[in-house]
Parts: structure tokens; C-alpha cells; sequence
């Protein structure tokens, strides 16, 4: 920051000094000689005038040097928000990524039914287009030049460099970003920064570019904050938009790429053209993250690290536009596809001065972006040779321009791509690039090259439930799984069902009677005897007239999971979010008359060959593969009714105060479930309610070494934390609740509050830092927990499912390590797992 002192300090100083420094050094000297001459009148004097007198001046020269140093110190305060690994996707609309429930009990709105350990919504087809004729031969444009684009807003050449740069490594160097940057309502501050004149060259180009793009007219503009990227160091506005017009959509874009531009202009003392012009030559950023263990073990030829690599280059590229995009890969077909969001002409208008100039500019940033991702693509994946870009824009489903390339082709059109005639006149004519436009030079909707769910990017067979695939498992699953065949780290016991429906739908027939003949086909070819029993039961709906044939849905449901168990389970388990008004006494007795045919028979105990285990989620299975598996015994999944069943009925006898009967049905639960944190956790609550405090801390902590993910050991230290403080022990609950807290959960605001009343009830309690928090809970014997650990487990996990084409199960494994950590990079790799037909 430049020094400077404040105007009128110096000859403030030299008055000073003239008036009353002089006159109290003579006296001084007058006072010394006193001394000597043994004259106290004159000594007294002398002390009595100078002394006041030098007080004055050295409080005048105080008051000088303060004023300096006050003002060189001034906005050093830490700026909020300028120094933030964002939590969201850099660039895209939402923020949001989709849970990961590995245990969904519901089907998906749509028939084909799909396992619920891989739900996914499948990309939007895009709109066929009409046929078009070949691409123009290369020597003529598609299009005729629209008419010259009018000059875009730049500023003249700013000033040198000195001043005007931060040192490295810092952020929010500029006026403007500070701004921004600690406003609480952007719109506003940027309308009122451009209602006002700028000196400075710089801040007059941006002001010039939001008039352009018509921020004073902008009255209902929302009510946003902006954070600095921490990848890029791009600028971002949020992603509150759902209430926008298209139009309003576009200016929020625009205003956003307009304040890149402008920080791009700053950084390189050039102007808006060229930092738009070079937008296919830039490089990321280094990356200011490393994501723990998140390559460990990972073929750098495979196809986890192909879409950590683009994912990372995508969030660290300090593209003006926000780069939203999605991402499919094959490695073994050595293609990427990528769709990519472009801008709207009217997200240009800072630039150009007019509607036609706005298309230009649009469409050179289109093609220059699209080539800036299949260059990076390519030179960071030596193992793809084809990357196919699908533009689109905001909130569109198809595709208007489509690009084919390899390296080659990258090479022959990146100099055309550099010639700023581009922005201004038409179109490059070449067969790697699939356009067509309207009458104003716009792109039309054009068939895509390869779509990014086409069978050869995104083969179905990925998709396919892992509970039926008894194939061998390669080294690096068995390795990172325990898996000895593919199926090992299924969890889902009704996937059989699933796909005999889903195989069933499709030629069930158009009449009742075809439908069942159908089923009664079914169960007799069918080995399975779970298949048989829905076959028969989806027989008996349709004959009888319960259901029609028209209601897939309903019907789906009654053949995957529609057996008297399921239909009871799921009814207590309603009555149970709810139990002020239900029967309770009732509710239990429909489950245990349901469950005493399967106990008689003994239909899930373990044997010689196998045992019947349930798991919650992937991560459990891996743990319990890992950990507590023999390998000499077959794993035979139990059903989800199985499990709720007991569990619902543990929870309603502890309620109705017959604790022990309650135990003998969480013993069930924990043989069966024993990597299942949830299994221990009904336990907890029944030997809490016998007031068994002791033993409900005693097994916690055991769970805490069986937790397979963070969420897991934040429930676990939360729950402990409160039988601590019924033992008396306030200061080992505070020391749990810190450990909950630190593990960055859903679960620690919750902690906090608590924690905050505990605070507040014990007086010689306070909060503790991380180290006293591990020493604290070490020094009573309370095992810690390994989140580090864990994570590792995941990653190692989603990187070989990965790798090993097992899509389904490694969207669910990267889904809990986002649950874990939150990484932009990482979200993109999940989005791309989950792109399937």
C-alpha cells in the first residue's frame, strides 16, 4: 500500500518547533546553569516553563507521526469473503449437489425401476433438429459477415504496473474487488458505483460496461453477496436465480463476466478485446487445495484421474464467463464429451454496443471457449484422443453448436481462433464444427456430434447393479474394497427384483391377460424365489382389479418390494415419526406377526456357508469387507423391511416401557448389522431408558471404531457426549460435543447449541481448542476416531469402482466423500459418475 501522510502535518511540525522547541532548549540550558550555580530560583523557573513547553512540542510531533501511520494502516482489515474455497460449483446455477442415499426405499418417479445405490437423473435428450446439409466447404463461410461490430468499451492503456499490483499471493488488491466484495447487496453497490463519475481509468472502463448492460435500470435486481473463487480468483455471484427472467438472467451473467473482464484488464494492463480474444490460450491456476488421498492408487491412464484432471483445470481456469459444464468420459473409447454453457448475446451487451455486435462476440466467445476445454483436455489426457464439445446455454436443453476434435484439429483452428477479425465478421467453416443459424446470425439447434449420455461416452452396462455381477473383482477393488467378485460390495437385497422388472416392464403387454401370462412366464423360468413371490403377487393385483395395468409405478412397487413385511415395516415406521397418534400397542403387534414366520423359520441365521448381513450404505460394506469379513462364508444380503421391522419394533417396546423385550430385538440388529452405526445407536436408546448409563457409554465408544464415515462419528460423539453429562461428567460432554462440532457435520449446529447450554450451566467450564479437545477425550480413555482415515477408505474406494467401471457404486462412494470434505473438483467427478441412460 502506498504511504502517504495527511496534508498540513509538515509545517504543523516546523511551527512547532520554531515556537516551542528553541525557547525551551534555551531555558533548559538556563535551568542546567542554575544547577551549577547553585540558583534554585532560576532552576525552578526554568523547569517550570521548559518542561510544559517540550510536552506540547513532542505532543504535536506525536500527533503528526500518528496521522501517517493511521493512514497507512488504514483498510488493512481482513476483507470478508476474499480469501474462500467456495462450497459450491464453481459457475454452475446451483450450488446444490444431490444427497447420496445409498438405502432408498422409494422407486424413481419412472418406470424403468433402477437400483437405489445408483439412482440417477438422466441428461435431457437434446432436441433433434431438422436435417441440415453437410458442413460448407472450408473455403466459405456457413454464414454471411453480419454487419461490422460496433467498437466494444475498452479503456485506454492504464498505468504501469507499479501501484497497481498486489504483492503475490494476496487477493482483493483493487478498490473495486474490495467493493464488491464486502457489499450486501452487489446490484445496488455496482448501480451506485456507475451513477457516479470515475477517475481512474479502469474503474471508468467498468463503469462504462454496467451502464451498457443496463444496471441502472435494474430496480428488482436480487439481493446477492459476491465471493472471490479461491481456485480461479474470478469473481462470483452466487447462484440465487430461480426468480429471473431469461433476461434478467442474462444482465446477472454479464454483470458478472463484466467484472472479470475488468479484473483481467487490471492484472494485464490491456484491454477488454484481448483479454476476451485469449481466452483459448489461458492456463489454470495452480491449484490452492489438495484434496487428501484423492488420487491415491488411481491409473493415471484410468478414468477417475481423466475426470480429476479436467475437473480441476475447469475450477482453477480464470475464464470471464462462468464455466458450467458437464462431463463424460470412456477412456477405453479414448473420448471426453463435455457440454458447456456459453453465453447468450444479450450477456455480451457490456461489450458490444449493439444487438449484432452481441451475437459476434457471443459466438467468438463460444468458440473459444469450447477450444480452450478441448485443448486442456487433451494435453492433460494422453489416454483420450477425441473430445466432443456440446455448446448450450443457460437453462436451454439443446445443443447449438457442436465441435469434434483431436489434436490436429485443435492445432488448425486455435489461429483462427486468435484473429480478432473473428469477433467482427462470420463464421470458420469446418468439419469439426457443427452449426447452423437464424436470421440474425444466432445459433440454431444442431444434432450433436456424440451426446454426453450416447452409449459409446456412457455405456449402460456401468449402470448395472453390482449385487448380480459375480464376475471376478480386478486387483485394485479386491484391494480397496475386500472384494473377491464384483458383487462383494453390493448392498442392495432387492436388486434382482429390480432388474426382472425393469426387463418385465418393456413387454408386459397392453392387456391384463398378456400381463399376467407374462408373470406367470416369469416365475416359472425364475431361480429366485423372491422374483416368484412378486410375480405371483402382481398377478393376484391385476386379476383381482386392485391395480391396473396402466399404473406402472404402482405396480413396480408391488413387485420390488410389496411382501407383507414390507408393507408392515413401512407402515410403522410411518407411526413412528408421529407416535403422540398412533396405536402403538397395534402397530406392534402387525410387526411381530410378521416376523414370526421368519424367526420360526430361521430365515436369516448364519450357517457353516453363509451369513446374512444388512448394510446401511457402500462405505459400510467396504468396512465390514475390509474388517470384519472371513472370506470363508458367502454374504447373503437381508431385505430393508428385515431390518426396519426389528428396529421399529426395539423402538416401540422401549416406548411402551418393556426394555428387555426391545433388547432381544436390537441383538438381532446388531448380529445382522455390525458395521451398522445404527444398529448400536437403537441399542444406545434402550439401555439409556433402562437407565443403563454405563453400558450406553461403553458402547458408543465401541461404535466409534466401527463408524465407516464422519457423519457416523459425529452422531457417535454427539450421543456420547449427553450420557457424559448423566454420568456427571460435564467436562468430558463438552470435550464430546467439541469433538462432534470439529467434524463438520449437519450435526454441529446442533452440538454448538448444546454445548453453548452446558457452557453456561457450569462455570468452570470453557471452550477448548482442538489439541485440548483430543487430549481431553484421550486422557478418559474415549477412542478419537480416525476422519482422515476414513477418508482415505472412501477415496481408495470410489477411485477403483471408478476405474473399474462400476459407476453406479462409485457415485454413491464419491457422494459420501463429499459428505466428508465439500470440493468443487470433486463435485464435477460425481456429477459425471451419475450421467447415465
Amino acid at each position: 500500500m502506498t504511504r502517504s501522510s495527511k496534508p498540513g502535518c509538515a509545517p504543523l511540525l516546523i511551527l512547532g518547533g520554531i515556537i516551542f522547541v528553541f525557547p525551551a532548549l534555551m531555558l533548559l540550558v538556563a535551568t542546567v546553569q542554575g544547577v551549577f550555580d547553585r540558583d534554585s530560583d532560576l532552576v525552578i523557573g526554568g523547569l517550570i516553563v521548559c518542561f510544559p513547553m517540550l510536552f506540547t512540542a513532542y505532543t504535536l510531533i506525536r500527533k503528526g507521526l500518528a496521522s501517517r501511520s493511521s493512514d497507512e494502516d488504514a483498510g488493512d482489515a481482513p476483507d470478508r469473503g476474499q480469501v474462500v474455497e467456495v462450497e459450491t460449483i464453481a459457475g454452475t446455477v446451483s450450488p446444490e449437489y444431490e444427497a447420496v442415499d445409498d438405502r432408498a426405499a422409494a422407486l424413481p418417479a419412472a418406470i424403468p425401476v433402477t437400483v437405489p445405490a445408483a439412482l440417477s437423473d438422466p441428461a435431457p435428450e437434446p432436441a433433434s433438429p431438422a436435417p441440415e446439409s453437410g458442413p460448407a466447404p472450408a473455403s466459405e463461410p456457413v454464414i454471411a459477415a453480419p454487419e461490422p461490430l460496433s467498437a466494444p468499451i475498452a479503456a485506454e492503456p492504464g498505468p504501469p504496473r507499479t501501484g497497481l499490483y498486489a504483492p503475490e499471493g494476496s487477493q482483493g488488491a483493487y478498490a473495486i474487488e474490495k467493493l464488491v466484495l464486502r457489499s450486501s447487496d452487489v446490484f445496488a453497490t455496482l448501480r451506485d458505483f456507475a451513477a457516479h463519475p470515475q477517475a481512474e481509468p479502469y474503474d471508468a472502463a467498468l463503469a462504462a460496461m454496467l451502464g451498457a448492460i443496463g444496471i441502472a435500470g435494474w430496480s428488482d435486481a436480487p439481493k446477492i453477496e459476491a465471493v472471490k473463487l479461491g481456485r480461479s480468483d474470478n469473481l462470483w455471484l452466487g447462484s440465487n436465480t430461480d426468480g429471473l427472467s431469461d433476461e434478467d438472467f442474462d444482465r446477472y451473467l454479464g454483470i458478472e463476466c463484466a467484472l472479470n473482464v475488468n479484473l483481467g484488464m487490471r492484472k494485464r494492463n490491456t484491454t477488454a478485446a484481448e483479454i476476451l480474444k485469449s481466452v483459448a490460450d489461458l492456463e489454470p491456476l495452480p491449484s490452492k487445495r489438495m484434496l487428501p488421498g484423492i488420487a491415491e492408487g488411481a491409473d493415471e491412464g484410468g478414468e477417475w484421474m481423466c475426470r480429476l484432471r479436467f475437473a480441476e483445470f475447469a475450477e482453477n481456469i480464470p475464464v470471464p464467463y462462468r464455466l458450467a459444464f458437464g462431463m463424460q468420459a470412456n477412456v477405453a473409447e479414448r473420448i471426453l464429451v463435455i457440454d458447456l454453457t456459453i453465453p447468450r448475446p444479450s450477456s455480451m451487451a457490456f461489450y458490444a454496443a449493439n444487438h449484432t455486435g452481441c451475437i459476434a462476440a457471443a459466438r467468438a466467445y463460444a468458440l473459444r471457449s469450447a477450444l480452450l476445454c478441448a485443448r486442456k483436455a487433451l494435453d492433460l489426457n494422453p489416454s483420450i484422443a477425441q473430445v466432443i464439445v456440446n455448446c448450450g446455454v443457460p437453462r436451454g436443453s439443446g445443443t447449438l453448436l457442436s465441435f469434434d476434435l483431436d489434436r490436429t484439429t485443435v492445432k488448425r483452428l486455435l489461429p483462427a481462433l486468435r484473429d480478432a477479425s473473428i469477433d467482427a465478421s462470420g463464421f470458420p467453416s469446418d468439419p469439426a464444427i457443427r452449426a447452423s443459424f437464424d436470421a440474425e446470425g444466432w445459433f440454431q439447434e444442431v444434432e450433436p456430434f456424440c451426446p454426453i449420455d450416447g452409449e459409446r461416452v456412457a455405456p449402460r452396462f456401468r449402470h448395472e447393479p453390482v449385487e448380480l455381477d459375480g464376475s471376478p473383482a480386478s486387483a485394485q477393488l479386491g484391494k480397496a474394497c475386500g472384494a473377491r467378485t464384483v458383487s462383494d460390495i453390493g448392498i442392495n437385497e432387492n436388486a434382482g427384483r429390480i432388474r426382472a422388472w425393469n426387463d418385465y416392464a418393456d413387454t408386459m403387454g397392453e392387456t391384463t391377460g398378456d400381463a399376467v401370462a407374462r408373470l406367470i412366464a416369469l416365475r416359472n423360468a425364475s431361480q429366485d424365489m423372491s422374483i416368484a413371490e412378486a410375480a405371483d403377487r402382481v398377478s393376484k393385483a391385476l386379476v383381482e382389479g386392485s391395480l391396473d395395468i396402466s399404473d406402472k409405478q404402482e405396480l413396480g412397487k408391488l413387485f420390488v418390494n410389496g411382501d407383507p413385511l414390507d408393507r408392515v415395516s413401512e407402515h410403522a415406521a410411518k407411526a413412528l415419526d408421529d407416535p403422540d397418534h398412533a396405536d402403538l400397542p397395534a402397530v406392534l403387534s402387525s410387526l411381530e406377526e410378521a416376523l414370526a414366520p421368519i424367526t420360526a423359520m430361521g430365515a436369516y441365521l448364519d450357517d457353516s456357508d453363509q451369513v446374512y448381513r444388512y448394510f446401511n450404505s457402500l462405505a459400510e460394506r467396504i468396512w465390514f469387507n475390509l474388517n470384519l469379513g472371513d472370506h470363508a462364508r458367502r454374504v447373503r444380503l437381508v431385505p430393508d423391511a428385515y431390518y426396519i421391522a426389528h428396529s421399529c419394533a426395539a423402538r416401540i417396546l422401549s416406548m411402551l416401557d418393556r426394555s428387555e423385550e426391545a433388547l432381544a430385538h436390537s441383538d438381532e440388529l446388531v448380529r445382522i448389522a455390525p458395521a451398522t452405526p445404527d444398529a448400536a445407536l437403537v441399542r444406545v436408546r434402550i439401555l439409556e431408558n433402562m437407565s443403563r448409563i454405563y453400558d450406553a457409554a461403553e458402547l458408543l465408544m465401541e461404535t466409534i471404531g466401527r463408524c465407516s464415515t464422519v457423519r457416523d462419528l459425529a452422531v457417535c460423539f454427539y450421543r456420547l457426549a449427553y450420557m457424559q453429562w448423566k454420568l456427571g461428567r460435564n467436562d468430558l460432554a463438552a470435550a464430546c460435543y467439541e469433538r462432534s462440532i470439529m467434524l463438520k457435520t449437519p450435526l454441529a449446529p446442533q452440538a454448538e447449541d448444546e454445548l453453548a447450554d452446558l457452557l453456561a450451566s457450569d462455570e468452570d467450564l470453557k471452550r477448548l481448542s482442538g489439541e485440548e479437545t483430543l487430549a481431553a477425550l484421550g486422557s478418559a480413555a474415549i477412542p478419537l476416531g480416525d476422519p482422515e482415515s476414513l477418508y482415505g477408505l472412501a477415496a481408495r474406494a470410489a477411485i477403483a469402482t471408478t476405474d473399474g467401471n462400476l459407476h453406479g457404486a462409485a457415485a454413491a462412494l464419491t457422494g459420501t466423500l463429499l459428505d466428508m470434505g465439500r470440493d468443487d473438483v470433486l463435485v464435477d467427478v460425481y456429477q459425471s459418475l451419475k450421467i447415465s441412460r
